[in-house]
């Protein structure tokens, strides 16, 4: 080998060596194969080229001996690609081979250089596992996700939104995004889509309806942002969306309910409200309002507190102390029921509400707040007074029926039994008649009690 070849080959930060063709057996090794693989010079050249590599897959490298081998041009230099070897403590070296023959000490050689591809390697299977991870990660997603490019066709679409809406892959990539979009919502989207592109950086949210393959519309929310390149230019937009369709069921049953509900609350004559933890009206009905308004003159509304500057000369300190306690009993879970008794300021007349006060918990047991329901009661306690004194008016009939109704028919009878039937001229007979009149008198004066005690104003019983 002349000198300078041996310079450039013993000094090349590269490590190279030289093998013998038939054998294998390295001839010649330079400094910077020595230090990558550990080995020692005499280590070197005690091994052949299969040494250096791990115990597995022979028939790949055989095979690639065999190509060399039957290469003809002695001038050939080429690269044979990038093979695992292994350094002198089993660590795995990745090198980038090109090589070709050469005579050296009288033999048929091939001289080889193995470029360090350790890094290159490991970085390339890094982004490869990184890859896999996205695109596992991608396919996982519950989301629905999508790339358009700047003319607004679909250049990727995930798996979940095939699945969802039955499509391939090849049936929507390279469409623009209107072949899933529904003709009523187009002019949205389209200005969606172009603010995209005039708004880089900034997410857009849009929630419209998309068509499935079998013509299915789901609703759909979506986030779009712009991507952009080094000079600032729209290279794409990025989307990530959801299959709402079942959630904006839901809330529309919600709110049918809820109007429901909200119809037949206000319907009512009896006074509904409920008062949140910062002592504020959380919800209040129809009649609540216009019997708040009737005796305050403020028409209350959701928010506010029940006795705001707007209410303190309709309530006085003792009213809203009585109430602030009543309150503060349902916020700490107690459940119970009061009667009170107000004044209406139409007619100056006592009204009379029995009020229940149930504490409002949420899913997990926390009290957020009391529901309160009230309902006027006063024809309900007049009845119940009317009821009492006709049960005590009938008492009394009782009374006088059985004592000072029954005393002077005793006393009638009496003077029948000895009135003379026989002699009517009897001169004793007209003093028995005398008492049988005192006795009517006493009868008619206790008929005329009860008569008084049976009709009372406007009240009377069968």
């Amino acid at each position: 080998m002349h000198n300078d070849f041996s310079i450039l080959f013993d000094r090349n930060s590269i490590p190279m060596w030289i093998y013998e063709i038939p054998s294998l057996r390295i001839l010649k090794v330079n400094k910077a194969a020595i230090n990558q693989y550990g080995y020692s010079e005499k280590e070197f050249l005690d091994m052949a080229i299969s040494d250096i590599r791990p115990r597995y897959n022979p028939e790949k490298f055989n095979d690639y001996l065999l190509g060399e081998n039957e290469t003809k041009d002695e001038n050939t230099f080429v690269s044979a690609g990038v093979w695992k070897h292994q350094n002198k403590q089993s660590q795995p070296i990745y090198a980038e081979i090109s090589g070709g023959k050469i005579q050296y000490a009288n033999n048929n050689c091939r001289i080889i250089i193995a470029a360090d591809a350790t890094e290159k390697i490991r970085w390339e299977e890094e982004a490869k596992m990184r890859e896999q991870f996205l695109n596992s990660l991608i396919d996982s997603q519950t989301n629905f996700l999508m790339r358009i490019d700047t003319s607004g066709k679909i250049t990727f679409i995930n798996r979940q939104f095939l699945k969802v809406f039955g499509y391939k892959t090849s049936e929507l990539v390279g469409k623009h995004f209107s072949f899933i979009s529904i003709q009523e919502e187009l002019a949205m989207c389209e200005e969606k889509f172009h603010k995209c592109l005039s708004q880089p950086g900034e997410v857009i949210h849009i929630t419209h309806k998309k068509r499935d393959k079998w013509g299915h519309l789901h609703d759909t929310r979506w986030e779009f942002i712009s991507v952009t390149n080094e000079a600032g230019d729209v290279t794409e937009i990025q989307g990530v969306g959801r299959d709402i369709t079942q959630e904006k069921m839901a809330e529309r049953e919600i709110a049918l309910t809820r109007t429901n509900l909200e119809g037949l609350i206000d319907n009512t004559d009896d006074l509904i409200w409920s008062i949140d933890k910062e002592g504020k009206y959380l919800y209040i009905n129809k009649a609540f309002k216009e019997t708040l308004y009737a005796q305050t003159g403020t028409m209350p509304a959701t928010g506010d507190k029940p006795f705001s500057e707007a209410l303190t000369d309709a309530y006085n300190e003792e009213t809203v102390n009585e109430w602030q306690v009543y309150y503060d009993r349902g916020l700490n879970g107690e459940k119970y029921c009061i009667t009170r008794e107000t004044i209406n300021p139409l007619n100056q007349q006592a009204v009379y509400y029995e009020t229940y006060f149930n504490p409002i918990y949420t899913s997990e047991g926390e009290i957020i707040g009391v529901g309160c329901f009230s309902r006027n009661i006063t024809e309900r306690l007049r009845a119940e007074k009317s009821l009492v004194e006709q049960n005590n008016r009938l008492k009394h009939i009782a009374t006088l029926s059985s004592h000072d109704l029954r005393r002077p028919v005793a006393s009638m009878l009496g003077l029948i039994n000895i009135l003379d039937k026989d002699n009517f001229s009897n001169p004793a007979n007209k003093e028995i008649v005398d008492h049988l009149y005192t006795v009517s008198m006493e009868i008619d004066s206790v008929i005329h009690q009860i008569v008084d005690k049976t009709f009372v104003g406007d009240l009377s019983f069968e």
